[in-house]
């Protein structure tokens, strides 16, 4: 719990393209992110705690009915998220130390 609210720690798992995170939209952090409640929490190099209404924003597109995952990738040289057909998502400012 970060503020009341829940933290959810996915690290990924490296990729040729970056970290992968599969979010599953049926457990905790898939609903957290659909309600865009709570943060999630990437800690590689950087820490980033970002919050899940940015992330609902950005995935809206593949939060459709039906869809059961969303795959997210995190390019941490360059301090953004990415995923299939959608532009990347700056997360520079959810970084600490």
């Amino acid at each position: 719990m970060v503020d009341g609210v829940p933290a959810f720690f996915r690290p990924g798992h490296l990729r040729s393209r970056g970290y992968l995170v599969n979010i599953g939209l049926s457990i905790p952090v898939g609903k957290s992110l659909q309600r865009g409640v709570g943060y999630l929490c990437m800690n590689r190099g950087r820490c980033y705690l970002i919050p899940q209404g940015v992330l609902r924003s950005w995935l809206r597109p593949k939060l459709t009915k039906g869809r059961k995952m969303v795959d997210i990738y995190l390019d941490p040289e360059h301090e953004t998220l990415f995923a299939t057909r959608l532009d990347r998502l700056s997360i520079q400012e959810f970084g600490g130390a």
